[in-house]
């Protein structure tokens, strides 16, 4: 279930930088 909780966590981080979310977001 780890690996399934990560999946997540770095599709979100690789998202928001691309979309520009990481401005608003303080990750």
């Amino acid at each position: 279930t780890k690996g399934t909780n990560n999946r997540p966590l770095l599709f979100l981080l690789i998202s928001a930088p691309a979309t520009g979310t990481s401005d608003r977001m303080p990750m």
